[in-house]
Protein backbone atom coordinates (compact mmCIF):
# COMPACT_ATOMS: atom_id res chain seq x y z
CA UNK A 1 0.00 0.00 0.00
CA UNK A 2 2.80 2.41 0.85
CA UNK A 3 4.45 1.86 -2.57
CA UNK A 4 1.13 2.58 -4.30
CA UNK A 5 0.67 5.72 -2.18
CA UNK A 6 4.17 6.99 -3.08
CA UNK A 7 3.53 6.24 -6.76
CA UNK A 8 0.30 8.22 -6.62
CA UNK A 9 2.03 11.22 -5.05
CA UNK A 10 4.81 11.20 -7.68
CA UNK A 11 2.56 10.56 -10.69
CA UNK A 12 1.93 13.05 -13.46
CA UNK A 13 -1.64 14.36 -13.61
CA UNK A 14 -2.54 12.05 -16.52
CA UNK A 15 -1.24 9.05 -14.55
CA UNK A 16 -3.05 9.86 -11.31
CA UNK A 17 -6.23 8.01 -12.30
CA UNK A 18 -4.26 4.82 -12.88
CA UNK A 19 -2.23 5.20 -9.70
CA UNK A 20 -5.42 5.94 -7.73
CA UNK A 21 -6.87 2.67 -9.05
CA UNK A 22 -3.69 0.86 -7.99
CA UNK A 23 -3.91 2.45 -4.55
CA UNK A 24 -7.59 1.45 -4.22
CA UNK A 25 -6.75 -2.11 -5.31
CA UNK A 26 -3.88 -2.25 -2.79
CA UNK A 27 -6.24 -1.10 0.00
CA UNK A 28 -8.80 -3.74 -1.01
CA UNK A 29 -6.11 -6.44 -0.95
CA UNK A 30 -4.91 -5.28 2.46
CA UNK A 31 -8.45 -5.42 3.88
CA UNK A 32 -9.03 -8.92 2.48
CA UNK A 33 -5.67 -10.09 3.83
CA UNK A 34 -6.44 -8.72 7.30
CA UNK A 35 -9.90 -10.36 7.29
CA UNK A 36 -8.51 -13.74 6.19
CA UNK A 37 -5.75 -13.64 8.81
CA UNK A 38 -8.29 -12.78 11.53
CA UNK A 39 -10.57 -15.64 10.42
CA UNK A 40 -7.71 -18.13 10.45
CA UNK A 41 -6.65 -16.98 13.92
CA UNK A 42 -10.22 -17.46 15.20
CA UNK A 43 -10.09 -21.05 13.96
CA UNK A 44 -6.59 -21.68 15.35
CA UNK A 45 -5.01 -22.09 11.91
CA UNK A 46 -1.66 -20.92 10.57
CA UNK A 47 -1.59 -17.40 9.17
CA UNK A 48 1.78 -17.42 7.42
CA UNK A 49 0.32 -19.15 4.35
CA UNK A 50 -2.51 -16.67 3.66
CA UNK A 51 -2.42 -15.34 0.10
CA UNK A 52 -4.42 -12.66 -1.70
CA UNK A 53 -4.59 -12.11 -5.45
CA UNK A 54 -3.62 -8.59 -6.47
CA UNK A 55 -5.96 -8.75 -9.47
CA UNK A 56 -8.90 -10.53 -7.78
CA UNK A 57 -8.70 -10.04 -4.01
CA UNK A 58 -12.14 -11.59 -3.45
CA UNK A 59 -11.04 -14.92 -4.98
CA UNK A 60 -9.53 -17.75 -3.00
CA UNK A 61 -5.93 -18.55 -3.90
CA UNK A 62 -5.64 -22.20 -4.88
CA UNK A 63 -2.51 -24.27 -5.40
CA UNK A 64 -2.15 -25.30 -9.04
CA UNK A 65 -1.35 -28.79 -10.26
CA UNK A 66 2.23 -30.00 -10.60
CA UNK A 67 3.62 -27.26 -8.36
CA UNK A 68 2.91 -24.42 -10.77
CA UNK A 69 2.23 -21.93 -8.01
CA UNK A 70 -1.08 -20.36 -6.99
CA UNK A 71 -3.93 -18.74 -8.92
CA UNK A 72 -7.25 -17.08 -8.10
CA UNK A 73 -10.06 -19.65 -7.94
CA UNK A 74 -13.82 -19.69 -7.48
CA UNK A 75 -16.28 -22.43 -6.50
CA UNK A 76 -19.09 -22.95 -9.00
CA UNK A 77 -22.32 -24.60 -7.82
CA UNK A 78 -25.39 -25.81 -9.69
CA UNK A 79 -28.82 -27.07 -8.69
CA UNK A 80 -30.51 -29.62 -10.92
CA UNK A 81 -34.04 -30.96 -10.74
CA UNK A 82 -35.11 -34.62 -10.74
CA UNK A 83 -34.83 -34.66 -14.55
CA UNK A 84 -31.19 -33.55 -14.11
CA UNK A 85 -31.86 -30.19 -15.74
CA UNK A 86 -29.88 -27.32 -14.23
CA UNK A 87 -32.37 -24.85 -12.74
CA UNK A 88 -29.92 -22.60 -10.85
CA UNK A 89 -26.24 -21.71 -10.72
CA UNK A 90 -23.96 -19.56 -8.59
CA UNK A 91 -20.28 -18.83 -8.06
CA UNK A 92 -18.65 -18.07 -4.71
CA UNK A 93 -14.99 -17.46 -3.92
CA UNK A 94 -14.77 -20.32 -1.42
CA UNK A 95 -18.00 -22.02 -0.43
CA UNK A 96 -20.58 -24.28 -2.01
CA UNK A 97 -22.83 -24.12 1.05
CA UNK A 98 -22.92 -20.31 1.17
CA UNK A 99 -24.92 -20.19 -2.09
CA UNK A 100 -27.58 -22.82 -1.27
CA UNK A 101 -30.22 -20.18 -0.45
CA UNK A 102 -29.48 -18.31 -3.67
CA UNK A 103 -29.73 -21.56 -5.66
CA UNK A 104 -33.13 -22.37 -4.16
CA UNK A 105 -34.40 -18.82 -4.85
CA UNK A 106 -33.28 -19.10 -8.49
CA UNK A 107 -34.86 -22.52 -8.89
CA UNK A 108 -38.22 -21.22 -7.64
CA UNK A 109 -38.31 -18.84 -10.61
CA UNK A 110 -37.93 -21.80 -12.98
CA UNK A 111 -39.98 -24.32 -11.00
CA UNK A 112 -42.33 -22.76 -8.42
CA UNK A 113 -42.39 -26.03 -6.47
CA UNK A 114 -39.93 -25.88 -3.54
CA UNK A 115 -37.77 -29.01 -3.43
CA UNK A 116 -38.63 -31.32 -0.52
CA UNK A 117 -35.19 -32.86 -0.52
CA UNK A 118 -31.69 -31.78 -1.56
CA UNK A 119 -28.84 -34.13 -2.34
CA UNK A 120 -25.56 -32.36 -1.57
CA UNK A 121 -21.96 -33.48 -1.71
CA UNK A 122 -19.59 -33.10 1.22
CA UNK A 123 -18.26 -29.71 -0.04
Amino acid sequence: VSKARIGHQQALPEQQDETQQQLDRAHACEQVLDARIAARRRHGKRTDTVRVSLTEPEAAMQRQKRGRGFAPAYTPSVLANEARIIVAHAVDPTSETRVVGELIDQSERVEPKIPRELLLDAG
